[in-house]
């Protein structure tokens, strides 16, 4: 019980991790890959087919709700995030509102997105989207 005792508590090292979007953290990665190709080739949700995102079984275990019908479980949802992120170009508080998941955008977009669980590391996650 005494190990800890004159060494840095945890939170200081490896220090306060900011979020950049309010949704589980398991989404950040496909979201910042999303938002990279969305920026790179100009696309909107009518310019997409298909979204493919590659994520880790242990991320999807967390990520649960695949139809979210509250705004905690859209923070939890890798689909309705990402379909979020392809309509309006960000993921903001406003992202999970109850008249967001009535968005036919959105609705339409997350039919979109496909997940796999590809060989990866907890925390990173692959996303890639196809004309």
């Amino acid at each position: 019980m005494a190990d800890g005792l004159g060494k840095p508590f945890y939170i200081e090292s490896p220090g306060i991790g900011l979020k950049k979007y309010p949704s589980c953290y398991h989404t950040h990665r496909a979201l910042d890959g999303v938002f990279q190709l969305l920026g790179e080739h100009r696309l909107n949700d009518k310019d997409i087919a298909e979204v493919d995102v590659g994520t880790s079984e242990r991320a999807m275990r967390v990520l649960a709700f695949s139809e979210p019908a509250t705004p905690y479980q859209a923070k939890y949802s890798m689909p309705y995030c990402i379909a979020a992120a392809v309509v309006d170009h960000q993921v903001t508080l406003d992202t999970f509102t109850p008249r967001k998941f009535e968005d036919p955008r959105i609705v339409e977009t997350k039919k979109k997105v496909h997940l796999s669980f590809p060989d990866v590391p907890i925390w990173p996650g692959l996303a890639d989207v196809g004309p």
